[in-house]
């Protein structure tokens, strides 16, 4: 059964109740001044059963049961119930943790605006969502200090809660992901959480192709990439291809990818992605080339990628974005498809480095022939029926529980789609990139109902609005 606890009742007693209505009591198999254990996150507590004689089809609970339960007053949850008799526990939830780091600036860094939002509608869904980081878990209590924003707070509130039902991953960097802390606790919560921990980490590029490669059904869709250990993979693949990719294996954002084309008389033309725009480097002979990769990748570990003859936007370079998700019944949805469409002479078309975010069907006309506009319709839904086809696939080869995927797909000269690149946590913005605020909005809720379905409750009954008492102490 579905409900939702709306607040305390004050009993005058000091021991922990919750309140009934006559219909549930008689559903539940309890009766008023019986006990009944209540739960919520990894807390539980034995409370006392209070009759509320309302038709009102809500829970209350008192402080003392609030307390117990670390939850904070004026939030909707849902309600389960399993067992019976003696044994009855109603759990409350669910309760959600959102895993990040603390910001120097402002209190969660670039991460600030999605988790505001994130823990602001997690109310209207009957969901308690906090944003915590590491050093917030008291692990010998079972307690976290999370934080939630509540518009009529005007900002932030912290607070204890229970150890969440479910942790949703958004650390937002690679590198800290890899702080100590940050890897000590994610391995803690995995093995207490199992799949209800889920983005579980970032992807390494070569770990990623090797897994995906093993699935007939992918591997055609992948261009061939191989590891790069020295300027001989280089050439192979050049001799081969004529225009290749390097791409740091734990790279983000095309920071880092060098394009190289090979030209005539032993000329390499080099361009390499930065922060500060592309720089473009010409050399002559396997060993300049050599030492010119070199001095670009340092000693990081890079992969060497065949390069595709990808259709251009208008001259742009341009690639297809997807954010698939899963919704509260587990199943994948498609919530966002559009076009990065990168700035002329770009080498990517992420939108970190310079790229814009257009509509796939506007963007496509201008890749194909004009005079052929069934061919670019039929690409659009290729695109879309691919990214639908292929996504539990990924899921399967990198044996992890994802909510999200980006997808970055490409589409050559002849129409042919391929996947480049695939990411555990994408990017996101609270402003869309392209397209309807709705579908901005969806991406944010999504995370939300997959930790619901998770943590084994039903989505809400019916529409949850605010109510009156603290948001968190």
């Amino acid at each position: 059964m579905t409900g939702y606890t709306l607040g305390w009742i004050d009993r005058g007693t000091p021991e922990p109740a919750v309140a009934l209505p006559p219909s549930w009591l008689r559903d539940l198999e309890l009766a008023a001044g019986g006990k009944v254990r209540v739960s919520a996150g990894t807390r539980s507590v034995l409370a006392t059963v209070v009759d509320r004689a309302s038709r009102a089809e809500d829970l209350r609970g008192n402080r003392a049961l609030l307390d117990g339960l670390r939850l904070p007053g004026g939030v909707r949850l849902g309600l389960t119930s399993r067992g019976g008799g003696d044994g009855r526990e109603l759990r409350l939830g669910p309760v959600v943790g959102i895993l990040t780091t603390r910001g120097r600036r402002t209190r969660f860094g670039g991460q600030t605006p999605i988790l505001r939002e994130m823990t602001r509608l997690a109310g209207e869904q009957g969901v308690l969502a906090f944003a915590f980081t590491p050093s917030d878990i008291d692990w010998d209590r079972g307690t976290i200090r999370g934080h939630v924003f509540r518009e009529w707070h005007r900002g932030w509130r912290s607070g204890q809660f229970p150890f969440p039902d479910v942790v949703y991953n958004r650390v937002p960097s690679r590198r800290a992901e890899r702080n100590p802390l940050m890897a000590a606790t994610s391995a803690r919560l995995v093995r207490l959480l199992g799949p209800r921990y889920f983005n579980p980490c970032f992807l390494d590029k070569w770990h990623t192709y090797r897994a995906l490669a093993g699935d007939p059904r992918l591997r055609v869709l992948l261009p061939e990439t191989r590891r790069y250990s020295g300027v001989s993979d280089l050439l192979d693949m050049l001799d081969r291809f004529r225009q290749v990719y390097l791409k740091p294996t734990g790279g983000s954002q095309g920071l880092g990818i060098i394009r190289v084309v090979q030209g005539g008389d032993g000329q390499y033309t080099l361009q390499h992605q930065g922060r500060r725009g592309v720089r473009l480097g010409v050399v002559r002979g396997p060993a300049a080339l050599g030492r010119a990769v070199e001095r670009r990748t340092g000693h990081r570990s890079y992969l060497v990628q065949e390069g595709l003859n990808l259709s251009l936007a208008g001259g742009r370079p341009f690639d297809v974005r997807v954010l698939m998700q899963r919704d509260e019944d587990g199943r994948w949805r498609r919530t966002k498809l559009f076009a990065r469409v990168g700035g002329r002479g770009g080498i990517t078309a992420n939108i970190s480095v310079g790229g814009t975010g257009e509509s796939l069907p506007r963007v496509v006309p201008l890749a194909v022939d004009r005079p052929r506009p069934r061919r670019g319709r039929a690409i659009v839904h290729r695109v879309r029926d691919t990214a639908l086809t292929i996504t539990p696939l990924v899921e399967a080869a990198l044996e992890m529980t994802l909510g999200e995927l980006g997808l970055d797909l490409g589409v050559d000269r002849t129409g042919r789609i391929w996947l480049l690149e695939v990411n555990s946590r994408p990017w996101r913005s609270v402003k869309p990139e392209r397209g309807s605020i709705a579908r901005t909005r969806l991406a944010l809720l999504r995370p939300l109902a997959y930790a619901r379905c998770l943590a084994g409750f039903a989505r809400p009954a019916g529409a949850v609005g605010a109510v009156t008492g603290e948001s968190a102490r």
